[in-house]
């Protein structure tokens, strides 16, 4: 079920709606894209001057049911693809 709670700020509640309305701003249904999108966000993070870097591991991706015997070579893949990346961006800065 899709989430039907707009977003509110400090002086507007947030309102549930009971259909989604397209034309309505929904703050869940946007998201980061990281999975297809990591290289460049890691090469923002150099040019911003970051330092560190902190990547959390969606254990679904590796084990789906998490009752496998074996992990899901394709999910470690698109962790692995990713982190050599990230030391040459941070430490292309000084």
């Amino acid at each position: 079920m899709p989430d039907h709670m707009r977003g509110g700020t400090v002086d507007i509640p947030r309102t549930w709606d009971y259909e989604i309305d397209p034309n309505v701003y929904y703050p869940s249904h946007k998201a980061v894209d990281f999975y297809h999108h990591y290289a460049e966000d890691v090469a923002l993070y150099g040019e911003m001057g970051f330092k560190c870097f902190r990547l959390s591991i969606n254990w679904s991706r590796i084990y789906p049911t998490g009752m496998e015997e074996e992990p899901n070579w394709e999910g470690l893949d698109s962790i692995t693809e990713c982190l050599p990346s990230v030391p040459s961006m941070v430490s292309s800065r000084s």
